[in-house]
């Protein structure tokens, strides 16, 4: 799952680096990172997350942490 949400968000930032798909593909790599245990990746990815699209509701659920 995790190989397919990078693939995704690949084929989603070449095509429009804006595209309204990319925090919510962000946020599900977030959650296989925990599952998976590796929390430091998922807390990296959540900072990006929150800089990239700080507007996004994907975002703000982790900014209020």
């Amino acid at each position: 799952a995790l190989g397919k949400l990078m693939k995704t968000l690949d084929r989603l930032e070449k095509k429009d680096k804006n595209h309204a798909k990319i925090p919510e593909v962000r946020h599900y790599m977030i959650q296989i990172y925990r599952k998976l245990g590796d929390e430091q990746t998922a807390k990296s990815k959540e900072k990006e997350l929150i800089a990239l699209a700080p507007d996004s509701k994907w975002a703000k659920a982790y900014s209020k942490k």
